[in-house]
């Protein structure tokens, strides 16, 4: 009888000891960034483009998030809204010094919304009309390679990239734009 109570008791305390052990956690670094970038359609429609992101290292190598993007530009015809949101990949390739080369493929759903200004020659009623405002839906992708440059004690940086787009960017014709985002590491 007292073996088995001594067996018991064993048994229960070392259940008890392992649950009070402290287990080290380890800390998945997130940042928060900001993007705000001269948008450039044609030589008199400029604009904006935005975004705001979120995004976890789940890996030495790995970074996964989501953005909110959008753009705004403006033409003398018409005004163009475009929202959206991202999911994101980043593969960090190597790090020199402070600096982290990597390389980003973003996917993204886009919704649009032209509010038309221009004025058609045509007549109904014997009034000349504007075209309707309209909206659309849209799925592209981005891929970029980049570099991040921390400052402030490794609590800040920035990103300057090189963005391939599956849809034109600038001009309606290049694919293929420089960019940059500000971030803040927690």
């Amino acid at each position: 009888m007292r073996t088995q109570t001594l067996i018991l008791f064993l048994f229960i305390s070392s259940i008890l000891l392992a649950q009070t052990k402290e287990v080290q956690k380890t800390k998945k670094p997130k940042v928060f960034g900001i993007q705000l970038n001269p948008y450039l359609k044609s030589s008199d429609e400029t604009g904006w483009a935005m975004a705001l992101r979120y995004a976890v290292d789940v890996h030495k190598h790995f970074t996964l998030g989501f953005e909110l993007t959008g753009n705004i530009y403006n033409n003398p015809g018409y005004n163009n809204k475009k929202a959206g949101i991202s999911l994101l990949m980043r593969y960090n390739i190597a790090k020199s010094g402070k600096i982290l080369w990597f390389a980003e493929l973003d996917i993204s759903a886009w919704y649009g919304y032209w509010d038309y200004k221009e004025l058609n020659e045509d007549y109904i009623n014997n009034y000349p009309y504007f075209n309707d405002d309209t909206n659309y839906q849209q799925i592209n992708w981005f891929f970029a390679p980049g570099v991040r440059i921390p400052f402030a004690k490794d609590k800040l940086s920035v990103d300057l990239m090189l963005k391939m787009s599956s849809e034109p960017v600038v001009f309606d014709s290049w694919k293929i734009a420089p960019t940059f985002r500000f971030n803040i590491h927690f």
